[in-house]
Parts: structure tokens; C-alpha cells; sequence
């Protein structure tokens, strides 16, 4: 398209890309977008800033969305790791999380099949990039109990009865039936 890029500006996009097809697309269509490309150059302000857009945009349609698919089991071994600055030897996170040895081991092996953790060397996960340790430290930072997103709008209207508005991982929603129903929560 005739667009061009500083050398500096193009090594930082490049950098911040981290393996990740998504925030390559996003941080390339965010900085042509902002600075008017083809007809400006790419510079590092613009490439700044789209950095910062495109984690904001990552955290918030890839990593949330894949942290809320876990067990709150699965949760705690990544909790853990985080908390260890990113990487934990299974013994670790076994004197951590109240499960058996060889039961924090399934859930680290499962947690490695779906691309959470890697296997760094013998014992030792490493965080992967599909939900950053920022991300983590931010949704359990309560302590060590998880903290769950707060609704966006209020669940309740006036003069109907409280809403049971416990979050539902998998439909990355509030439960919206009466305190106290029976049964599972679902969504309407």
C-alpha cells in the first residue's frame, strides 16, 4: 500500500507482537489507522500507542474470556505460578493448592495440552501468553481468593426480587434467576 514504518517504531510493534496472529493484526491496523498511513509515516508515538490498545483489546476478547473458561481448581495452579513470578516447579504449586501431587500434575498437564502453561524443563511450567500474568494478578487480587467480575449493569430492577447474579464461566455471564432458586445456574 506505500505505507512506511520507522526502523525503531517497526522493532517495538515487532517485539510487542510476542507470537500472538491477533495482536499482530491489531497493533498493524491500529497504527496504520492512526497515523493516516499511507500518506504518514508509522512513527513510535503511534506504534506506543497502539501497543497499549491492542493489550487492552487482547486482555479483554482473549485473555478474560479463556481465564473464565477454567475451573476455579485450574485457576488456583495458575494463581500460583503467577504469584511465583511466572513460573513454578510442580512441587511448588503442590504445597500451594490443597490437591495431591499427582492430581496438581493432570491439571498441569491438561493446563499445558490447552496452552495455558508450558513445560519449561523437568517440573517447571512457565506461564504462556494466552492469559498474561498481569491479567492473573489482577483477577485474583483479592488474596488468594478469586475475585469474579462485577456486573455492568444492574441485575435487579426496581420493586422485582434479588437476583442470584452469581457468574456463569462458560456463558461469561451473571445468573439471572431469583436468590435462592433451585437447580444449576442458567441464563434466559
Amino acid at each position: 500500500m506505500g505505507g512506511s514504518c520507522g526502523g525503531d517504531a517497526l522493532r517495538a510493534a515487532a517485539g510487542a507482537v510476542n507470537g500472538s496472529p491477533y495482536k499482530l493484526q491489531m497493533i498493524g491496523d491500529t497504527a496504520w489507522r492512526m497515523s493516516g498511513a499511507p500518506d504518514n509515516e508509522i512513527d513510535m508515538s503511534v506504534v506506543s500507542a497502539a501497543i497499549a490498545a491492542a493489550e487492552e483489546e487482547t486482555a479483554a476478547k482473549v485473555a478474560l474470556p479463556a481465564w473464565y473458561d477454567l475451573s476455579e481448581r485450574d485457576q488456583e495452579l495458575l494463581a500460583v505460578v503467577a504469584r511465583s513470578g511466572g513460573e513454578a516447579t510442580l512441587d511448588e504449586i503442590h504445597r500451594t493448592v490443597p490437591v495431591s501431587r499427582t492430581a496438581a500434575a493432570n491439571n498441569l498437564k491438561r493446563l499445558t495440552d490447552l496452552c495455558y502453561v508450558t513445560k519449561a524443563s523437568r517440573g517447571l511450567f512457565q506461564l504462556s501468553t494466552l492469559v498474561p500474568r498481569t491479567v492473573i494478578l489482577e483477577e485474583t487480587a483479592a488474596g488468594n481468593e478469586l475475585r469474579l467480575p462485577e456486573p455492568v449493569s444492574s441485575i435487579t430492577a426496581r420493586g422485582s426480587k434479588p437476583r442470584c447474579r452469581k457468574f456463569m464461566p462458560r456463558a461469561h455471564d451473571y445468573c439471572v434467576l431469583t436468590k435462592g432458586h433451585a437447580g444449576g445456574c442458567r441464563s434466559q
